[in-house]
């Protein structure tokens, strides 16, 4: 978890690349390694060996969560936990040995099985440790300390079928176990050379709550051949690498959802459970009913009034929290072009209305070409950007323009005030002059009151007449006698402003306010008279009763607040709805977003724990149909280069931190060693992982790297060979120390495959693993040492070879090695 925030975080430290360890007192540590493991992969293709392997150490890994033991690491065929850690136990000692017997118990019935001679030699001692993780690639949990070191030996120092143990863990044993001495001194110089008394457990009988007893591998002990004897080590039924990792259940998929809810229940099925508050209930009656009520609680995290309440202004609408307000202005309305031709469409009806139904006058042309030309402009640059055959400065313009919603709403409240100011300015082109005034003048001794009492068709005039005296009293202006229209322009206009959505709904009731004010006070004031002679010419052409009659300078206003009322409503729930549509838009892209970056954060450590195409083999295939991992390799190159005198310099003392320093600097060589190989150079070559001081690593693992003609990933790792040797005489010079490096190669035919459920661990096996590692184990500091087979690949390229002779390699006897003593490639170190 501590690497995983710093991950997250990206964290770099400037000088040290941080170091993760963790020190535990009071430990016990088991070594297991398989006997006769060599003759039975032999026996065994790819597949078969891999899930013979697989089906073994899930089986191991069980009976390390039976006795409290946690699994460090899976070394080709040796296994080993600890007890004790991370939290601490007093019967540690008793957990290790119960694990020793219990794995020699497992051994023994694949023995059975296979009819290959295999079995166990157990190690275990009693210490402290130091665990963690080294490194920057391909990350394993591990622990070092002297005593790691000595649990190992008695490991090799130990008897088949037997579990070795040390002096301390008798000790914690408080006398529970029947031992008899082990002699590891006779069998292991290193036991010799240092003292160390040993012990062997007796074991008393059949394991006690062992349900390998009742297993049907030993219903049948009959050799059947390697087929039969794979299916019978699968009824173990060990788990697949990550079958044990829950993927999302669809809401659809209810039958599927109820076999996670029902039945026995893996570790991570409680966590879900736990998310979807049902870890109080046993079996859920209705698998629908579960979903749709975990769909109605994530429903109504959403719902609009709890987003509104907790993010929006009830008056005003805008965003409480400023940054959202920021991101807002900037989301760009792709309708705004669609507004603003709209409101040019709107001007160009207002124009032709005025031009049939009006008087023309010169101030009506004026304004209609002036505002006509002024809309189309703006028209031409705000659809420029959409246009291939205008500039390009126009284009910027208008991407600016859309790209800052405050700007695109300046220009629609300005369009609409241009379309407003020409909706109403023929009005002052027509003549004003009060009807009844004139007629008053015209009879003399009648007074304008009288006139207005009486009924104009009552005074006698006919209706020529009635022609006649407007054109009298009209002066040299033009007389207009449908005023109402311009209410219904003013009206266009109103709803010309509701078409610009990205416009606030406080800014749209402010400028209704001042269109519908505006209109109303000249009206009531200025063209009083123009709305009274429309009225009373009107009265007398139709004859209606005064008291019958509403004059439109009542009507007028009354719909443009009707309007302002109406359009204001419909701006507050069309701003609301763009908010609330930006809350949700903003929430899925930060989901989105966060699922991407958790997905390739996730994929970024599963590569870094698993070889990248191995990776992609469990990230492709479907959990429920995922298989093993297996393939078998013809010709491929492997490496191990250990530093040999790293368990020298490591002392655990309380001026080094108990050794935490000692570990300190090793990563930093590991991480070098990391760097070189992640160069693109050596892009062939797979790191497998580190053990102890030692790393290993091997190329041509895969179609897209392994060159059968060029030999080209063989050429690779023995050149890595001398840049790790030229970095850690590097590091020698620059820490003032005198580390030594021994290298081993070898070439030829692996297994290579992915074991274990929880800890999916990717390795290689064959006999070329082993000769390579015998390669180092037998070879001479500040050397490297290869086999016959490699030599004749590297010679004929220009590499200086050195014959050194016949060694003797245990399991093949005499074998004639060479140093590699010189490459043709150019070596370059940071």
């Amino acid at each position: 978890m501590e690497m995983k925030a710093d991950i997250a975080s990206k964290r770099e430290d400037i000088q040290f690349h941080k170091i993760y360890i963790q020190r535990h007192s009071n430990v016990s540590i088991l070594f297991a390694d398989i006997e006769g493991f060599t003759k039975l992969s032999s026996q065994c293709t790819a597949q078969e060996l891999v899930k013979i392997l697989n089906e073994l150490f899930a089986r191991f890994d069980k009976l390390a969560q039976e006795n409290h033991c946690l699994r460090i690491k899976i070394l080709g065929d040796c296994y080993y936990c600890v007890s004790g850690l991370p939290d601490p136990r007093p019967d540690h000692a008793h957990c290790c040995v119960e694990m020793g017997l219990d794995m020699i118990e497992a051994i023994s019935l694949v023995r059975e099985v296979t009819q290959v001679n295999v079995n166990m030699r157990v190690g275990i001692h009693s210490g402290k440790v130091h665990c963690g993780v080294l490194g920057m690639r391909k990350w394993q949990f591990d622990v070092w300390s002297n005593d790691v070191t000595l649990a190992n030996t008695m490991e090799a120092g130990g008897m088949p079928g037997r579990v070795h143990i040390t002096t301390p863990t008798l000790k914690f044993l408080n006398g529970d176990y029947e031992v008899e001495p082990g002699n590891g001194k006779d069998r292991n110089s290193y036991l010799r050379d240092h003292n160390i008394d040993t012990y062997l457990i007796v074991a008393k009988g059949p394991r006690k709550n062992n349900d390998l007893n009742n297993s049907p591998l030993t219903s049948n002990g009959e050799h059947r051949g390697r087929s039969s004897s794979v299916a019978q080590l699968e009824s173990w039924g060990a788990e697949k690498p990550f079958s044990n990792y829950l993927t999302t259940v669809p809401a659809h998929r209810t039958k599927d959802l109820r076999k996670h809810f029902e039945g026995d229940r893996p570790a991570g099925q409680a966590n879900l459970e736990n998310k979807l508050g049902l870890q109080d209930m046993k079996r859920p009656a209705d698998p629908d009913e579960e979903v749709n009520e975990f769909l109605g609680r994530a429903i109504d995290a959403r719902s609009i009034d709890r987003l509104r309440s907790e993010h929006v202004k009830r008056l005003t609408l805008t965003f409480r929290k400023p940054e959202l307000e920021e991101k807002y202005s900037k989301v760009r309305d792709h309708m705004f072009s669609s507004y603003m031709l709209f409101a040019f469409l709107v001007l160009l009806f207002i124009c032709i209305i005025q031009l049939f139904i009006f008087p023309k006058t010169v101030i009506m042309l004026i304004v209609f070409l002036s505002t006509v030309v002024v809309l189309a402009s703006t028209l031409f640059i705000v659809l420029a950007e959409k246009c291939f055959c205008v500039p390009d400065r126009f284009a910027r313009i208008s991407h600016g323009i859309l790209e800052r919603r405050n700007l695109s709403s300046v220009i629609a409240v300005c369009t609409v005030i241009i379309i407003f100011v020409a909706s109403f300015c023929s009005m002052f082109a027509y003549d004003t002059t009060d009807l009844r005034a004139c007629l008053a003048t015209a009879e003399g001794n009648v007074s304008e009151s009288d006139v207005g009492k009486e009924q104009v068709d009552a005074s006698g005039l006919t209706l020529g007449e009635e022609y006649n005296l407007n054109t009298d009293c009209q002066g040299d202006k033009p007389a207009c006698h449908f005023p109402q229209y311009f209410t219904f322009c003013v009206m266009l206009v109103m709803i010309s402003c509701a078409v610009f959505q990205q416009v606030g709904s406080m800014t749209k009731l402010c400028l209704l306010i001042l269109i519908g004010g505006v209109f109303t006070a000249i009206i009531e004031t200025a063209q009083v008279s123009l709305f009274n002679n429309s009225d009373l010419l009107h009265e007398a052409h139709v004859g209606l009763d005064n008291a019958a009659y509403v004059s439109m300078k009542w009507t007028g206003p009354v719909i443009i607040v009707v309007y302002i009322v109406a359009l204001w409503m419909h701006g507050l729930q069309v701003e609301s709805t763009a908010r609330l549509d930006f809350l949700w838009k903003l929430q899925a892209t930060e989901e989105k977003d966060e699922m991407a970056n958790l997905q390739a954060y996730n994929k970024r450590l599963l590569n870094n724990i698993l070889p990248s195409f191995v990776a992609e083999h469990f990230l492709k295939n479907n959990a429920k149909d995922m298989d093993l991992y297996y393939r078998a390799n013809d010709f491929v190159a492997v490496m191990f280069a250990s530093i040999t005198n790293f368990s020298d310099f490591y002392v655990e003392l309380e001026a080094n931190n108990e050794g935490v320093e000692c570990l300190r600097l090793l990563n930093e060589i590991l991480h070098d060693f990391d760097e070189i190989i992640g160069d693109e150079k050596f892009s062939q070559i797979e790191k497998i992982k580190t053990i102890g001081s030692t790393y290993m690593a091997a190329s041509g693992l895969t179609e897209e790297t392994f060159d059968r003609e060029g030999n080209t990933h063989v050429v690779a790792l023995a050149d890595l060979a001398f840049h790790l040797l030229a970095q850690l005489r590097y590091v020698n010079e620059h820490s003032f120390n005198s580390f030594k490096m021994r290298v081993g190669l070898n070439v030829g035919p692996v297994v290579s495959g992915v074991i274990g459920a929880r800890k999916p661990q990717y390795d290689i096996w064959g006999n070329t693993v082993n000769v390579a590692s015998r390669m180092d184990s037998t070879g001479v500091p500040d050397k490297i040492q290869i086999t016959q087979e490699m030599a004749n690949i590297l010679r004929p390229i220009g590499y200086t070879l050195m014959e050194r002779g016949y060694v003797t390699v245990k399991g093949k006897g005499e074998m004639l090695t060479y140093f590699l003593e010189g490459t043709p490639n150019p070596i370059n170190i940071r």
